[in-house]
């Protein structure tokens, strides 16, 4: 199944936490429970607790919102392999989410992991202490703009950068405070959309190069293996190869910017026709869909049951393949000439399997449905009960059948006919 399937799974970094996130999975799933036990024990503390109430209000804090969210997206990513179980053809995360991912794709152990992350918190809170910085995202302008304004604004003592690339025209950028205040200005008078995020660092920027240094030595003294699926590396968008390069990308990650928009154009290339988003909120899963045209979009955060039906995502091709079928199913259904002039039989046998099969196709392509082979079995067997009403004889069926199988490269195992 892994390699018949073209969707990507996306995991969150800091920004998508709610209280209250991963709720729904813990009082439904035992598999939730167990993640939220194993991080509660790993890190001495109620992850329970810190995720669904937040009475110490600690959630804001990076130590703690780092292993929090880490925890809620590993746990929906393990409940919807138990329970729908489709592998994907590609992880990607974005920031945090990146070890998310690795996690997710067996290169860290969770109980690792969770650990793992909240030391990388720790470090980029302390890395804060060195400098006073802040983040502002930035909307409504071209990046190339955005990065020549920081680089007019900025002197060798004081800087601001770019720190997340989400799509074309929405940047995030870092760094200290004087500097992201004079961009800001600037920006501002050439009519871009400013928003201050309520971050507690001023993170992907120089100002996280010491707790980068630190990081990488935890990375050292952790076990990791290759990823079972192929991960995107937010530092230039790309697989990584093998486990060497972990280490140097994650800890790279830390100071340099995210590349999201590298990361979705690399999906894009590879034809990914859906993602789903296994964060709370579904935050990476919208910033998605702003750089793949026409993506089909899923969230675990709304329900494994609504997610039952991504046990058939479409396979290499199978998109196009799927609707070149249909379609045939609907010319063949017109062009075969009619034997029965019966015309409550016809009514019945006929003109409604046509009409049932045209509305299939016109949501195929609207993408109100994300095709499958059930579309496709769906369709022959309205085309044989026409082929029936219309008395056409059974040898003539079979042959065209056949011809529409052979014309549209779909294996007869896969219709079951």
């Amino acid at each position: 199944m892994a390699n018949m399937t073209r969707h990507a799974f996306l995991f969150p970094g800091q920004g998508a936490q709610a209280i209250g996130m991963g709720k729904k999975l813990y009082d439904a799933y035992p598999m939730a429970q167990r993640i939220f036990e194993e991080a509660s024990d790993a890190l001495h503390m109620d992850m329970r607790e810190l995720c669904f109430e937040d009475k110490e209000r600690r959630l804001s804090l990076t130590e703690f919102t780092q292993p929090a969210i880490l925890t809620v997206s590993y746990a929906a990513f393990s409940v919807y392999m138990q329970e729908v179980g489709t592998e994907p053809t590609y992880l990607a995360g974005h920031s945090l989410g990146e070890i998310t991912a690795l996690t997710a794709a067996g290169s860290f152990s969770f109980f690792d992991a969770v650990k793992l992350v909240r030391i990388r918190g720790q470090f980029m809170q302390e890395a804060r202490a060195l400098g006073n910085g802040i983040m502002t995202a930035v909307g409504n302008l071209d990046i190339r703009i955005i990065e020549e304004v920081c680089e007019q604004a900025s002197t060798s003592e004081e800087f601001a950068v770019l720190a997340t690339v989400n799509s074309p025209m929405q940047t995030v950028i870092s760094g200290h405070r004087t500097a992201v205040l004079k961009v800001e200005e600037q920006l501002a008078s050439m009519g871009a959309r400013l928003l201050r995020l309520p971050v507690s660092g001023p993170f992907h920027s120089p100002l996280m190069i010491p707790a980068a240094r630190k990081f990488a030595e935890q990375l050292n003294r952790i076990a990791h293996k290759p990823p079972r699926w192929p991960v995107l590396a937010n530092v230039d968008g790309m697989p990584y190869e093998d486990e060497s390069q972990i280490v140097r990308k994650l800890t790279l990650q830390m100071s340099l910017p995210v590349r999201w928009a590298d990361c979705m154009d690399y999906l894009h290339s590879r034809h990914i026709a859906a993602v789903i988003d296994m964060g709370p909120q579904a935050v990476v899963g919208k910033l998605a869909a702003q750089n793949i045209p026409n993506l089909i979009v899923h969230s675990v955060d709304k329900g494994i049951n609504e997610l039952q039906p991504l046990a058939k995502v479409p396979p290499t091709g199978l998109n196009e393949t799927v609707t070149l079928f249909v379609s045939r199913c609907l010319a063949m259904a017109v062009s075969t000439r009619n034997a029965n002039w019966n015309d409550e039989e016809y009514e019945a046998g006929v003109v409604r399997p046509y009409e049932s099969i045209r509305a299939l196709l016109e949501r195929i392509t609207n993408g109100v449905v994300v095709p499958g082979k059930e579309h496709m079995r769906e369709a022959l067997a309205m085309l044989q009960t026409i082929f029936r009403t219309k008395k056409v004889p059974v040898d003539e069926q079979s042959e065209r059948i056949n011809q529409m199988m052979m014309e549209t490269g779909v294996n007869s195992g896969w219709t079951h006919y």
